[in-house]
């Protein structure tokens, strides 16, 4: 676009204006960051994020936080409980994530932190291991299941006023109604897939404990989110 203008800006000028604005935002980023710790359960993740330098690239990592009307990321040297640990400083609640061991860490040094885990990354995993393993497809209809008791009430997070939390309630009682029955079938389809999963999720791995080991026992399972991290609800399966 500045090309078209005649305009000659190199990448130097363009940081510099990012870099600009960035100090100007510093405040409403740590805002936004204080908002979403003081929500009743926060969605956290973490992927690799290529940090290019002048010697070349090096891998750090983007950590996200998320509740259904904010999202805030911050980029960190290191993967480890302890960056995840001052990234959630202040925090109580319930904490929705996948099965990365740090967060596990972070709840039994944290008090007031509650795991909860995320189904679609152990849908992910029979997902994965359908094509060679055809018995996951009955896990993965299982989970789509849960996902439909969602869809078949309002989503609170559209909502305002007292139809949010009359919205919340709806979708609660259906969980509490119609998920246990759905879950409760959950130890025979593992018993089906167990080696397909294992092969994704191998002994050691937390979404073997949370896919395989905490289907038994109910219920005294894993509590367990239908949502991804970009949107978590409310309440849990389980609660």
């Amino acid at each position: 676009m500045m090309a078209r203008a005649g305009l000659v800006i190199d990448t130097q000028t363009l940081w510099d204006q990012i870099d600009g604005l960035a100090w100007h935002l510093e405040r409403t980023y740590w805002a936004l960051h204080g908002y979403i710790l003081g929500a009743d359960v926060v969605g956290a993740d973490e992927t690799w994020w290529r940090l290019m330098q002048a010697e070349g690239s090096k891998r750090w990592w983007a950590w996200s936080l998320t509740v259904p009307d904010a999202v805030w990321h911050g980029i960190a040297p290191s993967r480890s409980a302890a960056t995840a640990k001052k990234y959630l400083e202040g925090f109580e609640g319930t904490l929705l994530v996948d099965g990365y061991n740090a967060y596990d860490t972070i709840a039994k040094e944290v008090g007031g932190i509650k795991l909860a885990h995320c189904w679609a990354h152990v849908r992910r995993k029979f997902f994965d291991a359908e094509k060679h393993y055809p018995a996951c497809g009955s896990a993965l209809d299982m989970i789509g299941e849960l996902f439909e008791l969602d869809r078949g009430t309002p989503d609170p997070a559209e909502l305002d006023g007292d139809a949010r939390p009359d919205a919340e309630q709806r979708r609660l009682s259906a969980r509490r109604e119609h998920g246990p029955p759905i879950l409760e079938r959950l130890p025979d389809v593992v018993a089906r897939t167990t080696r397909s999963a294992e092969v994704l999720a191998p002994p050691g791995d937390r979404l073997h404990a949370l896919v395989l080991e905490g289907a038994h026992g109910l219920p005294g399972r894993p509590r367990t989110c239908r949502s991804t991290t970009t949107a978590p609800s409310e309440r849990c399966v389980g609660s």
